[in-house]
């Protein structure tokens, strides 16, 4: 609340990360923070790992519906190209759920993102395309010291760019010897993911 107070657009929930996981989403304490977003009217941004901790997808199911006023962003496809590719269940909550959107981001960065891709890129491209009024753009970078360069980081959200945009693009991240294929994206689906979803979601 008090950072809301100073001007933060949002709020970022690290409890469903697997590596982080302690409590239950759908706790009472967790019902709380929900209720603040609620009363200040700001999204929420939390990682569900529904692959990974399957009684997740239940308990989110639960806090979207309960709070249809709140606008949330599962993270990372909800992790749902985790262990190969089962968007149907991603799918199924954003059908579900109208206040409910994802972001393309893949938790793991983005080497592991580009083998997921190269099972079934046209998997994954259906899926944005079918969604694309619900989805966000994101690069899930982590950043340490030696990272902190205008031209490390102009280079590394490159290839997530290039994979939207292109139908053939080449990264120095990762398996740097692959031709990636991309997307290829129309520019009126690719102003969704950069712009007017993200306008919309932040209320700008």
């Amino acid at each position: 609340e008090q950072y809301i107070l100073q001007g933060a657009k949002g709020i970022k929930l690290i409890g469903g990360h697997p590596s982080f996981y302690d409590e239950p989403l759908n706790s009472e304490n967790m019902y709380k923070v929900y209720e603040k977003a609620a009363q200040y009217g700001v999204p929420i941004l939390l990682h569900g790992s529904i692959i990974n901790i399957p009684e997740l997808k239940y308990q989110l199911d639960r806090v979207y519906g309960d709070f249809p006023e709140v606008t949330f962003i599962h993270a990372h496809y909800g992790s749902t190209i985790m262990r190969g590719i089962d968007l149907d269940q991603m799918a199924e909550l954003l059908d579900k759920h109208p206040n409910l959107y994802t972001d393309l981001s893949m938790g793991g960065g983005i080497a592991r993102y580009h083998r997921y891709l190269k099972q079934d890129l046209e998997t994954i491209k259906d899926f944005v395309i079918e969604y694309q009024d619900r989805i966000l753009f994101g690069s899930d970078i982590i950043l340490r010291p030696a990272r902190n360069r205008f031209d490390w980081l102009y280079e590394r959200i490159g290839c997530d760019i290039d994979l939207h945009e292109k139908a053939e693009y080449t990264c120095e991240f990762g398996e740097s010897d692959w031709v990636h294929q991309g997307f290829n994206l129309d520019k009126e689906i690719l102003r969704k993911l950069y712009y007017d979803n993200p306008k919309k979601v932040l209320g700008l």
